[in-house]
């Protein structure tokens, strides 16, 4: 699941988009990967997948190991979302 859900939040260009918003918009320390975790968080909860995710054993730490592996070790903000 991490792994497909890992380049969500890839702009167009893919790391060169990256490159651009650091230069554009200094100010907001973008980067893909916790796009990937907001996109993967926004699909589970406008689709209600926590139900489904539960009927195959899926809880709320296994979306967040997911996120993790997306992103890395996530603080309480990322967690939080």
């Amino acid at each position: 699941m991490a792994a497909l859900c890992h380049d969500l939040g890839h702009g167009p260009f893919s790391h060169m988009f990256e490159e651009v918003i650091a230069e554009l918009r200094p100010d907001i320390n973008w980067k893909h990967e916790q796009a990937s975790i907001d996109m993967f968080e926004y699909i589970i909860n406008t689709n209600n997948l926590k139900p489904f995710f539960e009927q195959v054993g899926l809880n709320d730490n296994d979306i967040i190991f997911v996120k993790e592996l997306i992103f890395g070790q996530l603080n309480q903000q990322n967690n939080d979302q």
